[in-house]
């Protein structure tokens, strides 16, 4: 295998997140090596510098080379706009996709290039139509499976998420990546026994793709995500294991200290749900769930301890009360229970959300 056949630009990431792009620098190659117009070291990292910076100026010298034919130039496109999504300019990367696609419309690639850039930018509608277009292309096209499915799950629509994760699994069975987002998918949906079963395939699996290259942070996120399933199917104690090993191995991590946060509020301990709904906050103030959680168990906390009148003033005799109804009476023992007493918590009011743009899993309130 020589180096034309090896070339590719891969986008890195977080491992749950992280995809290959290969748009076949061999084309460029063979033309400019063809016509001696363009040196080789363009050549190279156009298609695999590690520098994004260099990329960007490589890929443009051959674009700019007017000598190549529209296929190649819409592969120096191509390789330009993964280098710019690197470095986080989207919308130039998507310019030089348009442009890719106006010149080699037949490439499923560089649909799927414009469908990630919109689904970073939340453009799900737009992405979707991306993807359908690289699967009309070429139908059993992993890749527009994978990100039409998590473009899916950026609108809210776990049905349709689940229905393109499952084929993509079909094409590659056990992938660790897709094994990580159909759990998300199906605790979307809130499939949570599925939910489990993914997301511990996928922290079971072996080999250089699976869970053995995790960040700690990364394997946290995951595990606490099950966690949040197994809290929702009532197996409290699985949960807190799940969390409990999260934050042995990130105990930075918000999300893991968040939804300890939960756990702990469901069992009726306000006091450590509000600390850990605090450093959670600490961390990332953006966790609407912890936010939600800190008003809550403060709240409770107010209502529980009410404040002593000073000590050298005796209290007045409490007025007169009517006895109060038993329905009323029913009521007040009803909210004054902690929720597992009364079987409802506040993980019964959350489902999970997957937002594509950076591979993350929030908790929002349930559709009813």
């Amino acid at each position: 295998m020589n180096g034309c056949d090896r070339a590719s630009r891969r986008i890195p990431g977080p491992a749950i997140v992280a995809a290959a792009v290969t748009l076949g620098a061999c084309a460029v190659i063979g033309n400019a090596q063809a016509r001696g117009r363009v040196s080789q070291d363009d050549i190279a990292q156009c298609a695999d510098s590690p520098k994004a910076e260099a990329a960007v100026a490589a890929c443009t010298r051959l674009y700019e080379d007017g000598g190549l034919d529209a296929r190649n130039k819409a592969i120096a496109l191509g390789n330009r706009a993964a280098a710019y999504k690197l470095m986080g300019r989207y919308d130039e990367a998507i310019a030089d996709a348009d442009n890719a696609i106006g010149l080699d419309p037949r490439n499923p690639q560089y649909w799927c290039q414009r469908g990630d850039l919109r689904a970073k930018k939340q453009m799900y509608a737009e992405a979707i139509a991306d993807y359908t277009a690289a699967l009309d292309k070429v139908p059993d096209y992993v890749w527009a499976f994978r990100g039409r499915g998590q473009a899916y799950l950026g609108q809210g629509n776990a049905k349709l998420a689940l229905a393109d994760l499952n084929e993509a699994l079909r094409a590659k069975p056990g992938d660790f990546n897709l094994t990580v987002l159909r759990g998300r998918a199906n605790s979307q949906a809130q499939n949570y026994e599925a939910a489990v079963t993914d997301f511990s395939q996928a922290l079971d699996s072996k080999g250089a793709a699976g869970a053995a290259n995790l960040l700690p942070s990364e394997r946290a996120r995951i595990m606490s995500q099950r966690a949040f399933a197994r809290l929702k199917m009532s197996r409290t104690e699985d949960a807190r294991a799940d969390v409990n090993e999260a934050l042995r191995i990130a105990p930075k991590s918000a999300f893991s200290l968040a939804v300890s946060g939960l756990i702990e509020e469901q069992l009726g301990h306000t006091t450590d749900a509000s600390s850990l709904y605090a450093r959670a906050l600490a961390i990332d103030s953006n966790i609407e769930f912890a936010r939600q959680g800190a008003e809550r168990t403060k709240q409770a906390e107010a209502t529980a301890t009410p404040p002593s009148p000073p000590a050298e003033i005796a209290p007045a005799a409490p007025p007169p009360v009517a006895p109060a109804s038993p329905a009323t009476t029913a009521k007040t023992e009803s909210a004054s229970k902690p929720a597992t007493e009364t079987g409802k918590g506040p993980a019964e009011e959350l489902c999970a959300r997957y937002v594509p743009t950076v591979g993350t899993t929030v908790l929002v309130a349930c559709s009813k």
